[in-house]
């Protein structure tokens, strides 16, 4: 119970005093809300998310960070895979106070598969919520030695021989081949192209091509690197090329092949073929039984296919077929290319009333998503009761309440990638709840009461207070209070003091904010003579109901009595009384239900008392519906009529759409002809007009209102006009065509055939994407994608739109091999033969160690135009050796250029040995020592002794 006091000379100072501590509390409640608004509390955002994988070795440890920021600060924490609190384990494993994950240094003996090879995952609490991290694939990696070692490999003359650098399972996951090295110490590293000769992929195989007799001579070793403990190492023992001739005819044989190749998006690949047979095969590779061009991005080193940045659409199955004279020999291999997943949730923030519905929708691209799961504050959603996750990942929870307020997070998965968005609800409006209610008392006059009510919702709830319906009486004896506590709860209380006869009856607390009202009426009987305080005149709605609880105070009552009229009630099926002295009068009319209406408190002992009430009975509005018409378009006029039916005068009418006021302008008049009408014109339709339309007709007491639906109906414009376009053979370009209109126009590409007439494209048509927002995508560009397009916009209202464009496919010269290495021997002559493909006119041009090749008789250039586009022979006879070199052949035509690389190498007959001397004999031998001839760019592959 509040503090009461009883009345005497010192009551008001004591009163006014109360008051003040009221006050007071109030004031440092409000100025803690505004301190505290100044500070506003934040959901936590993650400012250093720890990684998706964390490998290190037992002698270095591991630290992973995870920092959260918000207001105030969050709590960090980490789980287990199975969702357990991590708990330091010493010496192995522990959690700093910033929330960092620390894995010290341990010996080898200390390894525990159970928390070395684990997930983890960190959590940021905070009054907003959960947030949950990437979950972190731990993994330490016990040191140890191991050896890298390179095989021998047989390959027949002409063929390409491959060479792999052996690493254990058990460290290969942590080793990168870094290079080759051939035994004269030159040095093999990654490319994209290759020299002609070596061309070391990404994995670290080296491809020797067109391998010949001398090659046998050369000694190989990989080099590799630990990327954990930077440790460099070569392989233990050099491996050697041994080179077979065949014996006659043989038929292909594919040696390196790849099953199932998985590469993100951008990376270069490799599809090995390579294949052995005499004579060497040729190779070609085809995709979904069409041969795989080669031009920007897509080229061959041998057998391999190379792609330089794999992209989604290059995903599929490739075929090679290695063939020669004797037979062929095919495989495929399948490439799924991957895109990094990414995950954005609609709306990111979202603030719901209680009672509605709540809808998150989780965006995800990249590919492949294997799961999409949703998270509340931490923990996995699963659909059941008020959770529903419908198609396209998208969460429904109906009839929010205070709990599902929190942090969603929507989260996909693939074998190799994770991402994550979040979104951050919290409870708008809720309505009121009375979470505390006096109760009903029975009290002789004298002493003080206290009745009290405490209410929750949002926004803060306001109480208001009544006695048998009306405002409580004016009086000092009445204080009322409110304040807000710390919970967000409001207490509101009524202090009675030196309580009388007149003061019982039944009280009502109603707390009410904007999302409803919640209210409780309990009686407070004091023992004395009935008491009926006056009511005055009271208003009633025809055809609505009537109810009133006649005012009486005292204690016991017998009986109440409703007269009106002088008749007691009730005298009609409409109306009925209550012992508790409550009347209600259903379908309240005019001229029926108006008039003098009495109530009488009555105790057993006859003591009795009697107050009337006039009731008035007023005609409330009604509203007659009106109706656009149908199929209007742009540009047609249109107009309605709002007549009030019925109600009392004066009556307002006003006119909204889309619940926003209407008023008369330069397009729209509205004419209120008479007292109860009013007319709404629109001239000249347009797109803007489309809505919902209100006539609201309202009087002093009641209002009413009709609604209808305006549709304009506007025929295609195009915001976004196609136009023609031109794009490189092999690259992307996008046809963009954007029309707008009501209805939402339909977009539809074309394109002309043959003989002039235009098709739909084909939804499987290679290379060709049709967006929803009407783009067509063109993909790796080729010729057959040259043509017209028309681009068709409807939507049933007039002619439509229509614009036919053209797309030019460019071919910038390329070549099918971009790195040569020809042979040839002193004196006989050389040719390198330079084939460049893409639109004509193609220009070539040769040039040696970046300059300009001189004009010499020996030098002759020949071009000749083939169907595809143009070659060059530069033929150099009577070769020496000063001849080798780098020669350069340059393509350009009118989209772009490209060079080709050939490495000349022009071989003599080695001279003599010079020097040659006996530093040791013996009986049975002799120890000669020579000097090497002057290099003859032909590798020596024996010394002959003659012993005279």
């Amino acid at each position: 119970m509040e503090p009461c006091y009883s009345v005497h000379q010192q009551q008001r100072y004591i009163i006014i005093s109360i008051s003040a501590v009221v006050m007071i509390i109030v004031f440092i409640s409000s100025s803690g809300s505004t301190a505290m608004g100044e500070s506003v509390v934040k959901a936590p955002q993650w400012s250093v998310e720890p990684p998706s994988s964390v490998v290190f070795t037992n002698s270095t440890g591991a630290i992973i960070d995870c920092v959260a920021q918000g207001s105030p600060p969050p709590q960090m924490s980490w789980l287990t895979h199975d969702g357990m609190p991590v708990h330091q384990v010493t010496g192995v494993l522990s959690v700093l106070s910033n929330g960092s994950l620390v894995f010290p240094p341990f010996p080898a003996q200390r390894f525990d598969t159970r928390l070395h090879d684990a997930t983890y995952t960190c959590m940021a609490t905070s009054a907003k919520g959960i947030l949950r991290a990437t979950p972190t694939q731990i993994r330490a990696v016990v040191v140890g030695t191991y050896e890298v070692q390179v095989y021998d490999q047989l390959v027949m003359s002409g063929n390409t021989a491959v060479l792999r650098c052996s690493v254990p399972s058990y460290v290969r996951e942590y080793v990168q081949v870094s290079s080759w090295l051939r035994d004269d110490n030159f040095n093999i590293y990654p490319s994209m192209h290759g020299d002609g000769k070596y061309y070391m992929t990404d994995t670290g195989d080296l491809h020797v091509i067109s391998v010949d007799p001398q090659d046998a001579n050369s000694r190989y070793q990989c080099r590799t690197l630990h990327i954990l403990t930077e440790q460099a190492m070569l392989s233990t023992a050099p491996a050697r090329i041994i080179v077979t001739e065949a014996q006659g005819s043989v038929p292909p044989r594919i040696s390196e092949r790849a099953g199932r190749m998985v590469v993100k998006s951008g990376s270069r690949v490799v599809l090995p073929c390579v294949a052995q047979g005499s004579p060497p095969p040729n190779y070609m590779w085809y995709r979904r039984s069409v041969p795989v061009a080669g031009g920007v991005g897509v080229w061959q080193v041998g057998g391999s296919l190379v792609l330089g940045e794999a992209a989604p659409r290059d995903a599929g199955e490739y075929t090679c077929v290695a063939n020669n004279t004797a037979g062929e020999a095919r495989y495929s291999a399948h490439l799924q290319v991957t895109e990094p997943l990414n995950v954005q949730v609609n709306p990111r923030e979202a603030q719901v009333d209680a009672g509605d519905n709540l809808e998150l929708r989780c965006h995800v691209s990249g590919e492949p998503v294997d799961t999409v799961v949703w998270y509340k504050d931490g923990q996995q959603l699963r659909p059941g009761g008020r959770v529903n996750i419908r198609p396209r990942d998208t969460l429904h929870v109906s009839g929010v309440d205070p709990q599902d307020a929190g942090i969603y997070q929507c989260a996909a998965t693939s074998q190799n990638d994770y991402a994550h968005d979040h979104a951050l609800v919290s409870l708008g409006a809720s309505s009121p709840e009375l979470v505390y209610k006096f109760i009903e008392q029975t009290i002789q006059p004298g002493p003080a009461v206290s009745l009290k009510c405490i209410s929750s919702g949002t926004p803060t709830p306001h109480i208001t207070w009544t006695l048998d319906g009306f405002p409580l009486p004016q009086s000092h004896r009445y204080l009322k209070g409110q304040y807000v506590s710390r919970s967000g709860d409001v207490v509101s209380h009524v202090n009675i003091s030196v309580v009388q006869v007149t003061d019982g009856g039944s009280y009502t607390c109603t707390a009410s904010n904007t999302a409803g009202a919640d209210s409780h009426t309990a009686r407070l009987n004091v023992y004395g003579s009935p008491h009926v305080r006056p009511m005055g005149q009271m208003t009633a709605i025809a055809g609505e109901m009537f109810i009133v609880t006649c005012p009486v105070s005292g204690y016991p009552i017998e009986k109440i009595i409703w007269k009106k009229d002088g008749s007691t009630l009730p005298t009609s099926h409409r109306q009925r009384v209550f012992p508790n002295g409550t009347l209600t009068v259903n379908s309240v009319s005019r001229g029926a239900d108006d008039g003098q209406y009495s109530c009488t408190a009555q105790t057993s002992k006859g003591k009795h008392d009697t107050q009337s009430l006039t009731l008035n009975v007023m005609v409330a509005p009604m509203v007659s519906s009106f109706h656009f018409e149908k199929n209007l378009q742009k540009g047609d006029r249109t107009g309605v009529t709002c007549v009030v039916i019925k109600g009392d005068l004066p009556i307002t009418i006003t006119w909204e759409k889309d619940d926003l006021p209407l008023v008369s302008s330069t397009d729209i008049t509205i004419n209120s002809a008479t007292r109860f009408s009013s007319t709404l014109i629109i001239g000249g339709l347009k797109a803007t007009h489309t809505g919902v339309y209100t006539c609201r007709a309202s009087n002093t007491w009641a209002q009413a209102s009709q609604t209808s639906e305006l549709m304009v109906n506007v025929p295609p414009q195009w915001v976004v006009e196609p136009s023609s376009n031109n794009v490189a053979l092999g690259g992307t370009v996008s046809l963009s065509c954007l029309a707008d209109g009501f209805p939402t126009p339909k977009l539809n590409w074309r394109k002309q055939t043959v003989s002039g007439d235009f098709v739909d494209i084909s939804s499987r048509e290679q290379g060709l994407t049709h967006l929803e927002n009407g783009t067509l995508v063109v993909t790796r560009a080729e010729h057959r994608h040259e043509g017209r397009y028309i681009c068709q916009a409807n939507n049933g209202v007039g002619a439509g739109l229509s614009k036919v464009i053209n797309l030019s496919v460019n071919e910038p010269p390329w070549f099918n091999v971009v790195q040569h290495r020809e042979k040839a021997v002193v004196g006989e002559t050389a040719t390198l033969a330079c084939e460049a493909r893409g639109d004509k006119p193609i220009t070539l041009a040769w040039s040696r160690d970046h300059q300009q090749l001189p004009q010499h008789p020996r030098y002759e250039v020949e071009e000749r135009e083939t169907d595809e586009g143009q070659v060059s022979e530069l033929v150099l006879r009577m070769t020496h050796v000063s001849d080798s070199g780098r020669y350069v052949c340059s393509a350009i035509n009118a989209h772009g250029s490209l060079s080709a690389d050939f490495h000349l190498l022009v071989q003599d007959v080695p001279g003599p040995p010079t020097g040659v001397s006996v530093v040791d004999e013996g009986s049975r031998h002799l120890t000669l020592i020579w000097t090497p001839p002057t290099d003859s760019n032909a590798p020596i592959t024996a010394y002959v002794v003659n012993y005279h």
